[in-house]
């Protein structure tokens, strides 16, 4: 088997209103999907969602933890949804658990219009005779404990350091020495700072 991935970086919406098609098709477009025996994925840092298809055709497919995970397992830290869009029965292994999962093709309905007051919607998978519908429910969200000013502020460095570290892999991956060698400065710069600014974590 095979296991391909690529990177997908978040694009400022200013930004985005002025790519060209190809620049579009590039940026959001997954055109491999299904290959026989692959599995191929692609890694978002939108949510750091993970978008992918596997088709095994002479050999069972394993669902590996690819290296922007950072993760021993696939599922470490992560929920997965598997829908079967191929044309004959396929199971899913997980430990010592076999799971059938036959054919049903999976319709999204479109979601709820804004509203003043703003209402909560969550996603909702109901299986029917001949599909799995995800459609929307409303709710209203429980409250949380904020996190103090400076545990705002922590996070915060460390997901811009985390960016960095990801750019640098990406480029790193993709034979972009210099602009790698960049981003592992600004990792570094970055990580750095975070503990002369937070010494005690």
């Amino acid at each position: 088997m095979k296991t391909n991935y690529e990177v997908r970086y978040a694009s400022h919406p200013e930004d985005a209103k002025n790519y060209d098609t190809k620049r579009i098709r590039r940026d959001f477009l997954i055109e491999k999907v299904f290959a026989a025996d692959e599995v191929n994925m692609v890694y978002s840092m939108y949510d750091r969602m993970v978008v992918g298809g596997a088709m095994p055709v002479n050999e069972e497919l394993k669902l590996e933890a690819i290296d922007p995970l950072k993760a021993d397992y696939f599922t470490t830290r992560r929920e997965i949804g598997i829908f079967n869009v191929g044309a004959g029965e396929g199971t899913v292994k997980v430990g010592d658990e076999t799971f059938p999962l036959g054919y049903k093709e999976v319709v999204c309905d479109e979601h709820p219009e804004p509203s003043d007051p703003p209402k909560h919607y969550r996603e909702v998978y109901t299986e029917e005779a001949d599909r799995i519908r995800v459609g929307w429910e409303e709710y209203t969200p429980v409250s949380e404990p904020q996190p103090d000013p400076e545990q705002l502020r922590e996070m915060a460095y460390r997901a811009e350091a985390d960016q960095y570290l990801m750019a640098y892999e990406g480029y790193l991956a993709e034979g972009k020495i210099l602009e790698a060698d960049e981003q592992k400065a600004l990792y570094l710069a970055k990580k750095a700072e975070i503990r002369e600014r937070f010494p005690d974590k």
